[in-house]
């Protein structure tokens, strides 16, 4: 293999280190810094219920109502330093107006028992925003899990698997923020959900 070919992989396996050694020490009551962080369109309080109804019919580990998402591009464990950049990429990223996402299915990833709410087709705005961000991630040289094609969905459920159906009540969700979000345990204020949103935007 190609050292131009190892290189994400050494760049991600740097990452990885430099988080863990930055924080292993921290002060009492602070935060940790946020691990596996990801670029998500993040659903309004009423679409998250909504999903959290279709959610209550499925066994397994539920996703918190706090964290309901769907991911456009994961880019992992990063070292502290790339946050800025990542940052500014959703900053300069061009979006289009807000949308309408309906949600019309429920489905699997059975090989790893995930199980999920997702439209029937990519929607051209959706495609649009998932195609820009990954351009401009690859500009900036950051790492991000290319996975193609681009199957959106909003998890669910872990540690279980359903059949392909149709949800007997499609969502309908106004799509208008884009985050950039990282797990941190308890990052919920009152507790209950992992994620924090460290910047968003808002479609106009």
């Amino acid at each position: 293999m190609e050292m131009g070919a190892l290189a994400p992989r050494l760049k991600y396996a740097l990452a990885m280190t430099l988080t863990f050694d930055e924080t292993r020490a921290l002060p009492e009551g602070e935060t940790p810094y946020p691990s596996r962080l990801f670029y998500a369109l993040w659903p309004d309080a009423q679409t998250a219920k909504q999903l959290a109804v279709v959610q209550k019919g499925l066994a397994g580990r539920h996703t918190h109502p706090n964290d309901m998402h769907l991911t456009l591009a994961f880019v992992g464990i990063q070292p502290n330093g790339n946050l800025p950049v990542l940052r500014a990429i959703l900053r300069d990223l061009t979006l289009p107006a807000v949308f309408q996402l309906t949600l019309t299915e429920l489905n699997s990833f059975s090989n790893i028992k995930v199980s999920w709410a997702g439209p029937a087709a990519v929607p051209p705005a959706l495609d649009e925003i998932w195609r820009r961000l990954g351009d401009a991630l690859n500009k900036h040289e950051i790492w991000w899990d290319k996975k193609i094609p681009f199957r959106p969905h909003v998890t669910l459920a872990r540690k279980v698997a359903v059949d392909w159906q149709l949800l007997a009540n499609p969502i309908n969700w106004k799509a208008n923020k884009v985050v950039l979000a990282g797990s941190v345990p308890g990052a919920i204020p009152g507790g209950g959900g992992k994620y924090r949103i460290l910047a968003e935007r808002e479609l106009k």
